[in-house]
């Protein structure tokens, strides 16, 4: 019994022993670290501080780029490319330039696509009479002449008085043109005729804008429909094709009734 009672407090001096030098060296380890960090943050703060007795002056410069033109860029990038030699620029094509053909003297602002023999119309065009006319295929445009016929007078006979009707074609409007790949340009400022058979000259958009999209105006000379004021995207000579017809129509940003012909256009040249 007091063997085994020595055993047992022996075994508690021991470990009381050992968790004793464990908290030592702890405590060693503890008090040394904070006081080498404790240096070394005192040492950092002293290389922070402002050195009053020798003042060091900055100076900053603003960096300005020259101003270059779209050339001198596009030829200073065909520098380093050259220099480099990995890549190829081909020379850039010219950027269109405005038309130089004029109307009226004044310069147009659209596309309008004017042909080299482009002259005011200095026809005869008769201001009444003109019947429009589907025929084979066609819309004619024509003016009518009665001429009365001489006979024998019958003193029995009550008939009236034959005549003779002529009729005269001014023109004659494809009423299905074909739409060509090669848009036409337009050799006079008539472009086309109304639906009482008046003529319609190009510079005339601002009369006809007071009608919409859904007034039909008249007939363009390659035979296409003319209609008012559209907002809808239209082509290069002003038009589009709506419900499978294609047709033009008056644009607010355009102050032509058309650009061009999608189709030939028949000449105003017809003698009457």
């Amino acid at each position: 019994m007091l063997a085994l009672l020595w055993y047992d407090s022996s075994m508690l001096r021991t470990r009381d022993f050992i968790l004793v030098f464990i908290t030592v060296v702890f405590l060693v380890l503890a008090i040394g670290t904070s006081w080498i960090y404790q240096d070394d943050g005192a040492e950092a703060v002293k290389a922070l501080q402002f050195n009053e007795a020798n003042p060091t002056d900055f100076t900053a410069e603003i960096y300005v780029p020259a101003e270059l033109s779209r050339d001198q860029r596009v030829a200073q990038m065909r520098t380093k490319i050259a220099e480099s030699g990995t890549v190829i620029i081909a020379a850039a094509e010219p950027e269109p330039q405005a038309a130089d053909d004029q109307i009226d003297g004044e310069r147009p602002t659209t596309q309008l696509q004017l042909c080299p023999n482009y002259q005011q119309y200095s026809g005869i065009w008769p201001a009444q009479g003109l019947q429009i006319e589907l025929a084979e295929g066609a819309r004619l445009v024509y003016t009518e002449s009665v001429t009365d016929v001489a006979v024998m007078p019958l003193s029995t006979s009550s008939s009236p008085q034959p005549h003779l009707v002529e009729r005269t074609v001014l023109l004659q409007l494809s009423t299905n043109p074909f739409i060509s790949p090669n848009p036409s340009c337009v050799t006079s400022d008539v472009i086309g005729l109304a639906q009482d058979g008046s003529l319609i000259r190009n510079n005339e958009a601002g009369l006809y804008s007071v009608f919409s999209d859904q007034t039909l105006i008249g007939y363009a000379l390659d035979g296409h429909p003319i209609y008012g004021v559209s907002e809808a995207a239209l082509d290069t000579c002003g038009g589009a094709i709506v419900a499978g017809q294609y047709g033009y129509y008056l644009s607010e940003s355009r102050e032509t009734v058309l650009n061009c012909f999608v189709s030939p256009p028949v000449s105003m040249t017809v003698p009457i």
